[in-house]
């Protein structure tokens, strides 16, 4: 079984120091993706170093290199760990790219400064009796070209000419049918995939001008999507998914300025550290996220939304190896190198009340002690509750 994981945080969202799109910089981002990557490592997962500040195309380029690691295996766990900024629009999840605004044209404004240009000349035209039918007329030329050549030309042309404001993000639900296409043709049988989303829900028409507001409702989705992406047949074929966001739809994500770190990552981060069976399974950690979010962090302000395609109970997400030392393993009384000495203590304690009060059944009980199937562990603990019975004048019954 190969368990991989993908971690992309999405830190930097303006050039220079200067705010130059609709989102601001999120200094938690590096610092959730580090510790996650921290626990999973440590948990037995195969992680590729962390994407900080991922381009679109490395956005895009996830399900080939998910597909490569679980070609040809059996049961595999594939995790995706995205923490940064997202809009929903359409009934679909956007991801905001660190370079979302890196190619954004000057022509972008020039569209309604020119229909400003033409209102503006008309109305000076018509109170002080100025000529600028030139002017005037370029521009309505211009505009009435646009209009005339119909829906589908005209899509094009403010592809070229107007920058689209989803034009460079990346929509999740095309990399999940992407996966899932490309997963089909790499023979991964009964594989599971967990993508973590740790990132804003709200609508893309909070975040835009009036004049982005306009494009984005004319041209519908995003530049290069399709009409139809999903099929009747789709949640059949679908394998193993969950889906497991920060917050609900239409909700924001929120950071914490005192951990500096998002809720939901450390509720995540959290979760997996205090793992403490040997099997750590998906439910336990969907558990686990939902109650540090609502009792610890979110104070039910934000929830988390799981969705999935199968139970969550049979699914493995950590195996801990007892003998190795991990942050899942806490040290207890009786293991590490304080064992010993514990042994030489209780002997010499027993061997202390032992001379003052010397009975049949403390010598029964030295003969049980003494005896060679009990391990080392028990005979510990047999001895502890022998010097704690002569201190406290009681019995312990086994």
């Amino acid at each position: 079984m190969v368990r991989t994981a993908f971690l992309i945080g999405n830190k930097t969202y303006s050039r220079h120091g200067k705010k130059i799109s609709w989102w601001e910089d999120i200094p938690a981002a590096f610092r959730d993706v580090d510790a996650v990557y921290e626990v999973l490592e440590e948990g037995g997962f195969e992680v590729d170093v962390p994407l900080k500040d991922a381009t679109a195309a490395d956005l895009r380029d996830l399900p080939r290199r998910t597909a490569d690691k679980l070609g040809n295996t059996h049961s595999s766990l594939a995790l995706w760990f995205y923490s940064g900024h997202g809009v929903t629009h359409g009934g679909r999840l956007y991801l905001i790219p660190s370079d979302f605004m890196a190619d954004c044209s000057i022509m972008q404004g020039l569209m309604p400064f020119a229909f400003v240009l033409v209102f503006l000349l008309g109305l000076l035209r018509g109170q002080l009796g100025l000529n600028f039918e030139a002017v005037v007329l370029v521009v309505l030329c211009c505009f009435v070209g646009w209009v005339a050549v119909g829906r589908s030309s005209c899509r094009a042309f403010v592809q070229g000419l107007v920058w689209h404001p989803l034009a460079k993000a990346v929509c999740f639900e095309e990399l999940e049918a992407e996966l899932i296409n490309v997963h089909s043709t790499h023979h991964a049988s009964c594989a599971t995939f967990v993508f973590v989303l740790d990132c804003c829900r709200l609508s893309a028409y909070e975040h835009f001008t009036w004049w982005h507001r306009l494009l984005l409702w004319w041209k519908g989705v995003g530049v290069g999507s399709p009409t139809s992406l999903f099929v009747p047949s789709y949640k059949s074929t679908r394998p193993n998914f969950f889906q497991v966001f920060a917050c609900e739809s239409g909700r924001a994500a929120f950071t914490s300025l005192l951990l500096q770190h998002g809720f939901f990552a450390e509720a995540l981060v959290k979760t997996l550290r205090g793992c403490r069976s040997n099997r750590c399974t998906l439910d336990y950690v969907f558990e686990g996220i939902c109650r540090h979010m609502h009792d610890v962090y979110g104070r039910g302000k934000q929830r988390v939304c799981i969705n999935s395609t199968a139970y969550a109970s049979s699914k493995c997400i950590l195996f801990l190896d007892p003998s190795k030392p991990t942050c899942q393993s806490a040290p207890t009384l009786l293991t590490s190198m304080a064992k010993s000495r514990l042994m030489q203590w209780s002997a010499s304690e027993l061997d202390i009340f032992r001379k003052h009060r010397a009975s049949q059944s403390l010598r029964g009980r030295k003969r049980l002690v003494n005896h060679p199937s009990l391990s080392e562990d028990a005979r510990a603990i047999m001895i502890l509750r022998d010097v704690a019975s002569e201190r406290t004048g009681s019995r312990h019954r086994f």
